[in-house]
């Protein structure tokens, strides 16, 4: 575990390759209402992410050929002149977050979870770096960006899209493509294996809306 006075906490397993930093002054800055904006948020994260790249931080995640993931994290934050205690809930932005993927023949690498192995920064609103999380595969698992056997597909993403359809007809489901995911048996890390990722939200309808519940990942291969 690290930790020191400006407020910068983190932690490093070694057997799994993960290390996670948070700047607390950063994350929990809620008095400052700037918002740089995605695009200024992405030049951010990629000059961040340069550094750390020259640093050695990223190991064989590249730059150059992963696909960079992103999302929006919003809050409830109070503001003055609101009807309850002179308070009102406003939404806004807190962060935008980057997964740039580790990938091997230029497909994602996963845990076998719900993880996608590679580092995720997150920007705050104001344009200062709030987080860095570096997962990589555990030392052995993967020796280059290619694999060295030939996988041929012989069933067709559509298929499978049209089973997960069938088993969860109730949520919403969206394609997420294929990764490599890293099976492991009794502690045992075993080859990479080809799956087909799904992301499933459950729906449900409540007081005449209709209701999305967390969602999950699903795989089939």
């Amino acid at each position: 575990r690290i930790a020191n006075d400006s407020g910068i906490i983190g932690s490093y397993d070694a057997k799994t390759e993960r290390l996670l930093l948070l700047n607390k002054s950063v994350s929990r800055d809620r008095a400052n209402y700037l918002d740089v904006g995605e695009p200024q948020a992405r030049k951010i994260m990629l000059g961040a992410a340069l550094e750390l790249g020259n640093a050695g931080v990223l190991g064989g995640i590249q730059l150059d050929v992963a696909p960079i993931e992103s999302r929006v994290i919003k809050e409830a934050e109070g503001v003055a002149g609101g009807p309850v205690g002179n308070v009102l809930l406003a939404e806004r932005i807190k962060e935008y977050l980057y997964l740039i993927p580790y990938v091997i023949d230029d497909i994602v690498v996963n845990d076998g979870e719900q993880l996608d192995l590679g580092v995720t920064i997150g920007v705050h609103r104001t344009g200062r770096v709030s987080s860095l999380e570096v997962r990589q595969p555990a030392a052995g698992v993967v020796g280059s960006r290619r694999l060295s056997e030939t996988i041929v597909r012989s069933v067709s993403p559509e298929t499978l899209a049209a089973r997960a359809a069938r088993e969860y007809p109730d949520a919403t489901v969206r394609a997420m493509g294929l990764r490599y995911s890293v099976i492991q048996n009794a502690g045992v890390t075993q080859k990479l294996v080809p799956r087909e990722a799904f992301w499933v939200s459950r729906n449900f309808v409540e007081a005449g809306e209709t209701i999305h519940s967390r969602a999950s990942v699903v795989y089939y291969s």
